[in-house]
């Protein structure tokens, strides 16, 4: 059931997030959610023709856990999102966890690895010296 939903909450945030399943137990039901971010609304800037526009902001600040369950009590609402520009942002935000880019191992086979000092005074070295000389 996996889907991208905005859930509106008694206490007033909403959070876009993917909604993977409805749990029902015996006492109360709960939401399974996955990769949780705040909706925060702030003010267009001069250049942009809408009155506001959204940023995501972490959800829980100290807990980094990407699954999550919410008590049904505690929400107000639930609906898939259906606006490009939220989904297209929500996924641009968490494609680095989905994809991360791989990490350049540097070799000494590859070429030069020092620091840009030695560098400097390498290339000083070779712009300063006699062209008509030969190195041997």
């Amino acid at each position: 059931m996996e889907k991208i939903c905005s859930i509106k909450l008694i206490s007033g945030e909403e959070i876009v997030c993917s909604v993977i399943e409805i749990i029902e137990g015996s006492s109360f039901t709960s939401v399974a959610i996955y990769n949780p971010v705040k909706i925060v609304l702030q003010q267009a800037s001069r250049k942009s023709t809408a009155d506001f526009t959204f940023k995501f902001c972490p959800w829980l600040i100290v807990d980094k856990s990407d699954l999550l369950e919410i008590n049904l009590n505690k929400i107000i609402t639930i609906c898939e999102v259906t606006d490009s520009d939220v989904l297209f942002e929500y996924k641009k935000l968490f494609q680095k966890k989905l994809n991360p880019k791989p990490t350049r191992q540097f070799k000494r086979e590859l070429g030069f690895i020092g620091s840009v000092e030695d560098f400097r005074k390498t290339l000083e070295k070779l712009y300063k010296s006699d062209p008509h000389t030969k190195d041997t």
